[in-house]
């Protein structure tokens, strides 16, 4: 289940299905781009229900910017854009290495 929350706005509990080679290969470029500290990496699945979009930027800032749609058939969906430091993309390495292992 995937929660986030923008703002105010927020997904609670999404039920998004995510091939495991698709999380597998998003987990090796997310690795790419931390040893390179550039690039982009994108995450979606097949209904188009989560679009996630992670690009190193210079001086250490990442912009992660995606939407989520917690059900396909309606049009509801939750846009976000936000900034962090590279510190934070480790976490995500580690989380990302726990599930693809």
């Amino acid at each position: 289940m995937v929660s986030i929350r923008s703002g105010h706005y927020s997904v609670q509990h999404a039920k998004i299905f995510i091939p495991a080679l698709t999380i597998q290969q998003f987990y090796k470029e997310i690795i790419q781009i931390h040893h390179e500290l550039k690039g982009t990496v994108v995450l979606t699945n097949r209904d188009d229900s989560l679009f996630l979009k992670i690009t190193f930027h210079s001086l250490g800032q990442l912009q992660v910017e995606g939407t989520i749609q917690e059900n396909p058939s309606e049009d509801n969906i939750l846009r976000f854009v936000f900034q962090l430091n590279q510190s934070y993309l480790l976490r995500v390495i580690e989380g990302l290495k726990k599930v693809v292992e």
